[in-house]
């Protein structure tokens, strides 16, 4: 499969009775394959193509069988570096009857051309850099993708998704290994191209930011996981409230209803409720816990106060927060900015390791409207979002932070499970290199596990490949793909 030089022909469109079918070629000597056989109109536009290659379409008829009968068709065509494959190529879109198809691939594999190998057009992409192996593994998830969900990572990635963090980290990595080289080439002038303290600095933001794509990647991937959008704060905070009404503005179809218990008196959620829900194309799933009373209070109970529901119950939602993608921090109107429990003299806060994924909510404010701007505006300057459950103010602006959140933070790390198999063994051996190299002291040293982690890294992205790889993942493909 790994010959590229060869003129590949393949029925492109599905097998079967349609309106139209589509003949994808891909090789250097593609157009000599229409050779006599397809007549153009006008007559010029084939040798145009010859003189002035640029990507166009053109009408004319296909010359078929020995009597030559000409079949309507369109040509459209690709010169090389311009289309799918990277290669010189055309399209022929025909009539839809699988005995046309049929016969006008044996006329081009007759005329020069042969039979595509599973998954080769998808290759040659690759081979040539129009796709890393990341976005060709996708084309497969694309075309088996049996609900919206799978359809939706599939083209996430294929747009990109997992290249592009990875290309970053690999390009920072580069950079760092470049200036260690360039000292090794100047130790005689004792020059220093990069600090040591910036050098622990960057390889620490580059094992911090792999780690945070393997986190990304096992949560996205976990038994399916959705990612978890937690409703987290003080007892009586107005958590529950504000789940239910989530759950009904945003309530994906044939999710199980979910109703939280709503109650004046503290404590009255005990346990967790989920639900799946979507919002502008972002599937998550939505829960609802315990409130948290203090920040710390449960790290220092005894055995036996453990095992009181009370306290489990905090322990347990302070693990779903931990566990959050998104933590949803509600704070009622009224309560002071200095987040203090003045019954206790305990800070009350979001956990530590929490703070960077957390959206802040006002809840209860019943008395703010869509029409008093000046309420709006003034509740805004505190980086608190004002909503209510009892009006359903603010709640469709709070899922709109929620989608945002994920798109700015490119948390949508969901991958084929395909590519999270292949993945997985290099982003850990990756992980390891980092972590030696920020240990070590010798220059060298850290030069040679930085090449190793570049080169595990390059393995996903297919900067560096061999052709097992390669057959191992194409041959998964139909012909024509």
């Amino acid at each position: 499969m790994i010959a590229i030089s060869d003129t590949i022909v393949a029925q492109a469109s599905a097998r079967g009775v349609g309106y139209r079918g589509i003949i994808r070629v891909s090789g250097p000597e593609s157009l000599e394959c229409l050779d006599n056989l397809f007549v153009p109109d006008p007559r010029k536009e084939l040798e145009e193509l010859r003189e002035n290659p640029r990507p166009r379409i053109v009408s004319g008829d296909f010359l078929l069988w020995e009597e030559r009968l000409p079949v309507p068709c369109d040509l459209y065509y690709w010169s090389e570096g311009h289309g799918f494959t990277g290669q010189t190529s055309f399209e022929l879109h025909l009539p839809g009857a699988q005995p046309v198809l049929d016969a006008v691939v044996r006329t081009l594999c007759r005329q020069g051309g042969r039979l595509a190998e599973p998954g080769e057009f998808t290759m040659r992409a690759f081979l040539s850099g129009k796709l890393d192996l990341s976005q060709a593994e996708a084309v497969l998830g694309v075309i088996e993708a049996s609900s919206r969900h799978d359809l939706d990572v599939a083209l996430h990635q294929l747009a990109g998704g997992l290249g592009r963090p990875l290309a970053r980290l690999r390009e920072k990595l580069l950079e760092i290994l470049c200036h260690l080289e360039a000292e090794f080439d100047f130790t005689e002038e004792d020059v220093e191209f990069i600090d040591r303290n910036v050098l622990k600095s960057e390889l620490r933001e580059a094992h911090d930011l792999l780690g945070n794509i393997v986190r990304q990647m096992e949560q996205r991937n976990h038994d399916g996981q959705l990612p978890r959008v937690v409703l987290a704060g003080l007892p009586n905070a107005g958590k529950s409230s504000l789940f239910n009404r989530l759950t009904i503005l945003a309530k994906r179809k044939h999710a199980l209803p979910q109703n939280a218990i709503v109650s004046e008196i503290p404590g009255t959620t005990r346990d967790y409720l989920e639900t799946e829900c979507e919002w502008e194309r972002l599937r998550f799933l939505l829960v609802d816990t315990a409130g948290i009373e203090t920040a710390g209070v449960e790290e220092n109970q005894t055995d036996a106060s453990r095992e009181s529901p009370d306290v489990a119950a905090r322990i347990f939602a302070r693990e779903m927060i931990r566990r959050a993608d998104c933590v949803i921090w509600c704070r009622e109107k009224d309560q002071q900015e200095k987040n203090q429990n003045q019954e206790t003299g305990q800070n009350v806060s979001v956990p530590d390791e929490s703070v960077q994924k957390t959206i802040h909510v006002r809840t209860k404010c019943d008395e703010y409207c869509p029409q008093n701007s000046n309420n709006f505006n003034n509740s805004n300057s505190s980086n608190h979002l004002p909503t209510s459950s009892k009006t359903g103010f603010g709640l469709e602006m709070l899922l709109a932070k929620i989608v945002d959140f994920f798109k700015s933070r490119e948390r949508f790390m969901e991958v084929l499970p395909a590519t999270a198999v292949r993945c997985r063994e290099s982003l850990d051996l990756a992980a390891e290199s980092l972590n030696r190299a920020m240990k070590l002291e010798d220059e060298l040293l850290v030069a040679t596990e930085l090449r190793i982690a570049l080169e595990q890294l390059g393995l996903i992205v297919g900067a560096v490949y061999h052709d097992e790889m390669l057959d191992r993942i194409f041959s998964r493909f139909c012909i024509g793909k």
